[in-house]
């Protein structure tokens, strides 16, 4: 009887038992979310110049944004645009008649944004779970198109920013 050969199956085999509970154990963490890398992502909320991004909150149907003009003059945006990273769907806001409140003031087509103007924006225009469900993370791209008061509407121009925040 060979002695050896059985010594080597036993070493395999004891390794391959091994083997397959880290894999178990890996596959278990996974599907539990523990190895979600999207939880430990920060909230945040980021604009280009010449406008900041004080906060922003998002719910399943609804987003409000708070935002300040630090540029050299008033601006006038005319549309936001608002592209979901995760699954490709974009909004576009062009109606703040309704739902804006703080410094700025807001029409059918346009909100126009004093030096230092601060502009809180709800936007409530959105089906059930549109940015995922309670405690995702939604991650959304988003493009102000404004103009200065002064340069005049032939001069707009985009401004974009991110805005990464926990679904409540």
């Amino acid at each position: 009887m060979n002695k050896k050969g059985q010594a080597a199956l036993e070493f395999l085999t004891t390794y391959g038992w091994a083997f397959l509970v880290i894999l178990i154990m890996i596959g278990a963490l996974s599907y539990f979310g523990v190895l979600n890398p999207t939880k430990y992502v920060p909230d945040s909320c980021r604009f280009s110049a010449p406008f900041t991004c004080d906060n922003a909150v998002i719910t399943t149907t609804e987003l409000t944004m708070k935002f300040k003009n630090t540029g050299e003059d008033a601006a006038v945006i005319t549309t936001i645009t608002l592209t979901d990273a995760n699954s490709g769907n974009t909004e576009t806001v062009t109606d703040f008649s309704s739902g804006v409140t703080g410094t700025c003031t807001g029409t059918a087509t346009e909100l126009t944004c004093p030096v230092g103007g601060i502009a809180t924006l709800t936007s409530a225009t959105y089906t059930a779970n549109r940015f995922g469900s309670i405690g995702s993370k939604a991650n959304l791209n988003v493009v102000l198109t404004y103009y200065y008061e002064k340069s005049g509407a032939t001069f707009s121009k985009p401004s974009g920013g991110t805005i990464v925040q926990t679904v409540q």
